[in-house]
């Protein structure tokens, strides 16, 4: 979508058949992202499952480690980042002054339970990189038949 369709909220013809299509469509994650989004760039994200774990790459170049908020629980993560620059300089006959803002956000839905206490990240060369394990409520017990 063009700059100037999207500062008067035009929405093209094929994301408006598809609400009629699909009215819950509004309601779906990846949707609701898109809508609080403004402004904020959604990272491409890859999902390895690693039997017993989750590792999830973003790519969030552009950033320090301070800039990154990361939040997890039991099934789903939470990506937020900003970034704010503000540069001034002067001379004899001017003065100019610039600011600039950048970020991102994502959630991610997990397709299973996860502990998210034990959740461990890092983030290097512009890949924030999370381990998660998954949830171990697969136990089983015998019961009593009364």
């Amino acid at each position: 979508m063009d700059e100037k369709k999207k500062k008067y909220g035009l929405v093209p013809v094929q994301e408006f058949s598809d609400i009629f299509a699909d009215p819950f469509s509004l309601f779906r994650a990846s949707q609701i992202d898109k809508f609080f989004n403004d402004g904020f760039a959604v990272p491409r994200i890859d999902l390895q499952d690693n039997g017993d774990s989750f590792k999830v790459n973003a790519e969030m170049p552009g950033l320090e480690k301070k800039d990154i908020k990361l939040k997890v629980t039991e099934d789903e993560v939470i990506i937020r980042a900003e970034r704010y620059d503000e540069k001034e300089e002067s001379g004899k006959n001017f003065y100019k002054k610039e600011r600039s803002s950048s970020g991102y956000y994502r959630t991610l839905r997990l397709p299973e339970p996860v502990v998210a206490d034990s959740s461990k990240a890092s983030y290097k060369n512009g890949i924030l990189s999370i381990d998660i394990k998954k949830a171990n409520d697969k136990k089983s017990r015998e019961i009593k038949i009364e």
